[in-house]
């Protein structure tokens, strides 16, 4: 499955994953992930800009979108962690 980076829907107040959360439910270091949306593969991703300041955008995914990524790719995060 390909990573996508998605448009930010305004209406979606469902949970998401930070980026350390996700990390942390697969067993993986954050620089992972980021080399995952380099190379575009893993779940469709959102960059939450902020308005005021020099950060960078945060990054987030939504707990379906996971979820979906997961069960097409065989993915237990209970064996990953254990």
């Amino acid at each position: 499955m390909t990573m996508i980076q998605a448009n930010y829907d305004p209406n979606y107040s469902g949970p998401f994953f930070s980026e350390q959360q996700l990390a942390q439910r697969w067993g993986k270091h954050p620089n992972t992930l980021r080399r995952y949306r380099q190379a575009g593969t893993g779940p469709a991703f959102y960059e939450v800009r902020q308005v005021f300041g020099p950060r960078a955008p945060r990054i987030r995914y939504k707990l379906h979108d996971v979820l979906a990524f997961e069960l097409a790719n065989s993915i237990t995060p209970d064996k990953l962690n254990g």
